[in-house]
């Protein structure tokens, strides 16, 4: 989030007083029922020699590289062909499954197996604090350390580098503080705080993946109409799993808080709709993910199986009125708005002198709107299926732009990951 949010903390929780929209405990949802074992590329980096209490995050990041309807997100990164469209400029990858049988694309989710197995190798976890890490949940960088190779290692990872990921060490904090962290903390908190770490692993393995792959930490489009200010994967790989890119509210502390939820969109695009929208998240929501339930739906038919939570508090960073809005179909929540916005505008008059974070209260407007208006986001979500399930096989035609970036022809991926 950037500087402009400094009052949002508390107009959360003013809109949220006593848990009113459970955004951050609910009684009524189960415990965690996940029992499934923790991926490979997890295990050399020792994360549960870190802590104990990890377990269930990486239970959940293990299930997002397990399921072959996930691993098709990996299909372009492992086997697209760069391409530079000539109307914008923009290089973007092809995905040489679209028109493909499923018999065809179990050949190249097997394909992007064997390169997850390559990867575990070739990836070093660090957690990193200190100046420059107040905002950061996690980055990639090249390492210089030459992978161990192995007879059943993927040939699509070229390059003799490693790969290093460093993530906040305020996330591990919250797992040590035995006193105050998670281990003391209800099953909700667990749940969001889990759900983070996950997330921002398998968002920094996608960087790692493609790093690996392509040479260099330079990341073309996955698909030519992502949003165009920057191509980043990991928020690609966070559309096509929610919808959305999901943060909470507060990214300078370590602990558990009000998850947000973001259109991924070109700052411009939502600019010219009124503004960036960010959407508090109902902690029934997250607990979903840890349930084998939901992950049985998931291996059915995807993640589009899993609807985006139910709204019903939104804030909207506004240009046109160059203030924060907030959107609700929950009245009681005006008055508890009311009262920081009288306090900030007493503040001035007590005082020349005035903060930012007064300057945003003061200003913000509150707006009571249905259910249904609150539910869709004032730009479109960028397509989140692969790509086969929405465009029209071209024919029977096949050039040599359909191959893939190694000569790789589409429906025998064993042609480029065979060692």
């Amino acid at each position: 989030m950037s500087k402009e949010i400094l009052g949002i903390n508390e107009l959360i929780a003013a809109a949220n007083k006593n848990d009113r929209l459970n955004l951050l405990d609910d009684s009524t949802v189960p415990s965690s029922n996940l029992d499934n074992a923790i991926h490979p590329i997890f295990h050399d980096a020792s994360f549960l020699e870190k802590s104990l209490h990890l377990r269930q995050a990486l239970q959940l990041a293990s299930l997002f590289l397990r399921q072959d309807k996930l691993l098709e997100f990996f299909i372009p990164l492992t086997y697209g062909r760069q391409q530079v469209d000539s109307a914008t400029g923009k290089s973007y990858l092809s995905n040489p499954v679209s028109w493909k049988s499923d018999a065809e694309i179990k050949l190249y989710i097997n394909g992007v197996r064997q390169a997850l197995h390559c990867l575990e190798h070739c990836l070093i976890f660090r957690w990193v604090s200190g100046e420059g890490t107040e905002r950061l949940w996690g980055r990639t960088r090249f390492f210089e350390r030459r992978p161990s190779h192995t007879s059943t290692c993927s040939n699509a990872f070229k390059y003799k580098n490693s790969v290093l990921i460093e993530l906040n060490n305020k996330l591990l904090h919250f797992y040590d503080d035995e006193e105050t962290g998670y281990r003391t903390r209800s099953k909700c908190d667990q749940f969001r705080h889990d759900f983070q770490v996950a997330t921002t692993l398998i968002h920094e393995i996608v960087h790692a993946f493609g790093a690996m792959r392509r040479g260099g930490l330079t990341e073309p489009f996955i698909r030519l109409d992502y949003p165009s200010d920057s191509a980043e994967w990991g928020y690609a790989w966070e559309n096509f799993m929610f919808g959305a890119i999901i943060n909470p509210q507060d990214r300078t502390t370590y602990g558990t808080h009000v998850q947000l939820r973001k259109t991924w969109a070109d700052i411009a695009l939502a600019k010219a709709n009124g503004g960036k929208e960010y959407s508090a998240i109902p902690v029934r929501w997250t607990a979903q993910w840890f349930r084998k339930e939901t992950w049985a739906k998931i291996e059915k038919t995807g993640p589009l199986a899993i609807p985006p939570p139910v709204t019903r508090l939104k804030f909207v960073s506004s240009t046109k009125y160059h203030r924060w809005v907030i959107m609700t179909d929950v009245p009681e929540t005006r008055d508890d708005i009311a009262q920081l916005h009288d306090a900030a505008v007493a503040a001035k008059l007590k005082s020349p002198h005035c903060t930012q974070r007064d300057l945003e209260l003061r200003r913000v407007v509150w707006t009571l709107v249905d259910s249904e208006f609150l539910q869709k986001s004032n730009v479109p979500i960028p397509k989140r299926v692969p790509e086969r399930f929405f465009v029209s096989p071209p024919g029977n035609s096949r050039s040599k732009r359909d191959r893939g970036e190694d000569g790789a022809e589409p429906g025998r991926p064993g042609k480029l990951l065979k060692t």
